[in-house]
């Protein structure tokens, strides 16, 4: 069976490596990649094709006779890559452009939420920057969330602690020109307290199968400090989501969310991502996810106790209801606990900073985690540092404590030049 894997950070990493040890996989394709991948996953073959030039994809799977394509980033779903790899004859996992709308627009996602009556956060869609600046003089909220309505690779939102910080971030984004482009428009919501926790179910129209939780740390710096990141590290599974809960969370959002997106003509298919807050009065959603999160993958794939291609496959193939049929509420996951931790290259997420590279990777010393590797390059058979987050350790034990103990040891023995990475991911648990 011939895979092509379309992506080339940490999360697509784990995926190859995760997919590749099914028996039935001779070889996994991953577009770009990246070469640390190498190592790790012997079936893999780069492929130098962007993850966003969706026609030259698709000829790439025609042309090799692809069996299925995984899709990794949510920029290559916004750009409709599954709709025309099905038109073309191909199997392809993931949802189709329309139904990706849930992540791709902030607005879209809050509008099917009040439709769907799901918890969330009372907001305000605001599309000029005059307008968002009045709705902060007026609003009674001394704290608030500012969120741009388009992708922004985990970097499109700000937690405002004060109206000052709120027109700050409005004047970055619609302004200052902060994400690499002008925002066009914004979601200002009200801030909520509580604990937040990814959680990811696989779904099929009106059915879903819940895969597992996880606890990502966004900010860049010890301590929840500094600015938003992709995410410098997870842990799972979250210690604060009880069987109860998954089923309370299945009942009072993702079913109302999938037989909404079917009334609305945009079923969905493909992993959806919960991004949740657990506050006083229960679970209010902040955001949809339409693939899987970054490094939440690295984090839950080495707990699962089965292989995800037989479902994947199954989707592709609409046929997932088969294990409805046996009544599957879940995957199947070993009863251990993960922690990742990702290494930085030095000026990642400050705006104030250039970022350094082309620094040499060195291992030190074995280590035990599994590697993942995401912003490297290799030159003169060296990787080297090439991004701005470079890779992510995960360790896998019996308790949380073990496996902090394994995966801090092991970041010791990974060393480029001026390497960042927070000391203390997990460390309340």
């Amino acid at each position: 069976m011939k895979l092509l894997i379309i992506g080339s950070g940490g999360r697509e990493h784990a995926l190859a490596e995760h997919l590749s040890l099914s028996p039935d996989v001779d070889v996994v394709y991953v577009a770009p990649g990246n070469p640390g991948m190498m190592a790790s996953v012997g079936k893999t073959q780069l492929v130098s094709i962007d993850a966003t030039q969706v026609d030259q994809l698709c000829e790439f799977a025609l042309a090799n006779k692809i069996d299925l394509t995984v899709v990794g980033p949510e920029i290559t779903l916004s750009l409709g890559v599954v709709d025309l790899f099905e038109r073309k004859g191909l199997k392809v996992f993931g949802p189709h452009q329309q139904a990706a709308k849930l992540e791709s627009s902030k607005a879209f996602a809050k509008e099917i939420m009040i439709k769907a009556k799901i918890p969330t956060a009372e907001y305000f869609y605001l599309n000029s920057f005059n307008q968002a600046v009045e709705f902060i003089e007026k609003t009674n909220w001394s704290k608030m969330v500012v969120k741009c309505d388009g992708l922004a690779s985990g970097k499109g939102v700000v937690v405002c602690e004060s109206k000052q910080q709120a027109f700050s971030a409005v004047q970055d984004f619609m302004v200052n020109n902060v994400l690499g482009f002008n925002v066009e428009s914004l979601i200002i919501e009200e801030l909520l307290i509580g604990t937040e926790l990814s959680v990811f179910f696989l779904c099929h129209d009106e059915y879903s199968i819940f895969i597992q939780s996880a606890c990502d740390h966004k900010r860049l710096l010890d301590d929840d400090l500094g600015p938003n990141t992709g995410g410098m590290g997870a842990y799972a599974p979250s210690p604060n989501l009880t069987d109860d809960q998954i089923q309370d969370l299945k009942k009072q959002v993702v079913d109302p969310l999938l037989f909404e997106m079917i009334k609305q003509g945009t079923a969905f298919k493909g992993i959806l991502f919960l991004g949740l807050m657990q506050t006083k009065s229960g679970f209010k959603v902040l955001e949809f996810n339409t693939r899987f999160g970054d490094p939440e993958t690295q984090t839950i794939l080495p707990l699962l106790d089965e292989n995800l291609l037989t479902f994947f496959k199954a989707s592709a193939e609409n046929n997932l209801h088969f294990f409805k049929n046996l009544n599957r509420a879940a995957l199947k996951s070993k009863k251990l606990k993960s922690i990742h931790v990702v290494m930085s290259a030095e000026g990642y997420a400050l705006s104030n900073q250039k970022l350094v590279q082309g620094e040499v990777i060195q291992i030190v010393h074995p280590i035990k985690s599994s590697l993942y590797f995401a912003g490297v390059k290799k030159t003169h058979d060296q990787l080297q540092t090439f991004g701005g987050r470079i890779l992510g350790l995960t360790a896998v034990a019996e308790n949380f404590k073990s496996a902090r103990s394994q995966v801090y040891n092991d970041l010791k023995n990974v060393q480029f030049k001026n390497a960042h990475y927070r000391r203390d991911i997990g460390k309340s648990l």
